[in-house]
């Protein structure tokens, strides 16, 4: 059974109690321990660098609820951090498919917030390191071919079975990679990786 945590909504009691109303009768199991998540459901007004990298830490997924296209988190590039991004109005069936693609390794934007979304990759600058050549001399040969199958939107664990390693080894080396790149999380890397496939 897959477990839940939710963080924020102190302001919000309401909307907290519909996110655990949907997830618990779609029979998630809802967690108060971070480390037995598979799924952290956020409140982007409590969004810091310091819980994503908490998360990080973590092998959950980082499921972000924004507050409209307008909301500050896309302004302060903290929204591309989240593994997915859902929208207050958004159904809870979609909701709940967000962090079922969470957990088997895809990224997840709310249809309404797409736009809003690619406009705030687009504003963001590209870190020094995305030269066409650079992920070749800055990364190991394991760390460039995890870091292409991350792109490719395979989960840790596939990307364990294919090269026959431990899931919390492709951890560790993916949290090289963000490291050596400069990046904060795999949607930058993702998003980074589309960037360097459409240079001519």
């Amino acid at each position: 059974m897959p477990s839940l945590y939710i963080d924020g909504f102190a302001d919000a009691q309401s909307l907290r109690r519909r996110i655990r109303g949907a997830f618990a009768k779609a029979s998630w199991n809802l967690t108060e321990d971070l480390g037995a998540a598979d799924v952290v459901f956020l409140d982007s007004s409590v969004l810091s660098e310091a819980l994503l990298a908490a998360i990080r830490e973590t092998s959950a997924r980082a499921l972000l609820l924004m507050w409209g296209a307008d909301d500050p988190a896309f302004t302060a590039g903290l929204a591309l951090q989240a593994d997915g991004v859902v929208d207050r109005d958004d159904p809870e069936d979609d909701w709940l498919r967000a962090a079922h693609e969470l957990m088997s390794g895809f990224g997840w934007i709310s249809p309404p917030l797409v736009s809003r979304f690619r406009a705030a990759a687009a504003s963001t600058p590209a870190p020094v390191t995305s030269g066409p050549d650079t992920w070749r001399r800055v990364l190991s040969s394991a760390e460039y071919d995890i870091a292409q199958l991350a792109v490719r939107g395979l989960s840790n664990a596939e990307i364990a079975e294919k090269r026959w390693v431990r899931e919390g080894t492709i951890k560790q080396q993916l949290s090289s990679v963000y490291r050596k790149l400069g990046l904060r999380g795999r949607s930058a890397l993702i998003s980074l990786g589309y960037r360097r496939k459409r240079r001519p």
